[in-house]
């Protein structure tokens, strides 16, 4: 959800540009994103709704609608007015389960780019139950509401944990520059035993050559 705030909206039907994302909007009762804020610096700050039955496509840069048409003022719907003047910020809120348990803070939370349905949580710890971050099945979220979400019970067993890419990098790092000093050791090693070795045989070489000589 964070990705796509700022990411500029395109018409298909006319290539233009309706501006940027502003903000999301959530429909708590159906637990999805039902539209977004866009907005366009023309003459002054202007901000129109999109539905969100009417995108195209939320692409890796972009995000696409059939028409410039489907960019409306805000109060031209009235079944968003409410969620528009209210809006619930799903990224912060606290996280409880229905036994009243503490699970902690949401850090992102994924969609549907079809239907704009919530599919997934990713909360942190913050004093809750959760020491790192995991990812809560969007199935088991029973209450959205301004600064909080009630989820199942059955959801605390059924937690993914989530690494930490940057921390798997490092450590992924670290545990290659072992790997390449411990050759490196082992390479030497076996260097300097194959030149022990060679010089020990060359000095044998030359013994025998002097006794020889000693004899004749």
């Amino acid at each position: 959800a964070k990705r796509i705030i700022g990411m500029p909206v395109y018409s298909i039907q006319e290539a233009q540009q309706l501006g940027n994302v502003k903000s999301l909007l959530i429909d708590n009762r159906e637990k999805r994103i039902s539209g977004i804020i866009v907005e366009r610096r023309r003459f002054g700050r202007e901000e129109r709704l999109i539905s969100f039955a009417h995108i195209q496509s939320v692409g890796e840069d972009v995000i696409t609608v059939d028409k410039s048409l489907v960019a409306e003022r805000r109060n031209a719907h009235p079944q968003y007015m409410r969620q528009a003047r209210n809006p619930i910020n799903i990224i912060g809120s606290r996280v409880f389960s229905v036994g009243g348990k503490t699970l902690g803070k949401v850090d992102e939370f994924r969609f549907d780019s079809q239907s704009g349905a919530i599919t997934a949580l990713e909360i942190s710890g913050n004093g809750g139950l959760f020491k790192e971050r995991f990812l809560l099945d969007g199935a088991y979220i029973k209450t959205i509401a301004l600064g909080t979400i009630m989820v199942a019970d059955e959801a605390l067993a059924n937690a993914t944990p989530l690494v930490n890419p940057l921390l798997s990098s490092v450590t992924g790092t670290v545990e290659m520059a072992k790997e390449k000093a411990g050759n490196f050791f082992n390479d030497t090693v076996n260097a300097t035993k194959k030149f022990s070795e060679n010089l020990a045989g060359n000095l044998r070489k030359t013994e025998d050559a002097e006794a020889e000589e000693e004899e004749m």
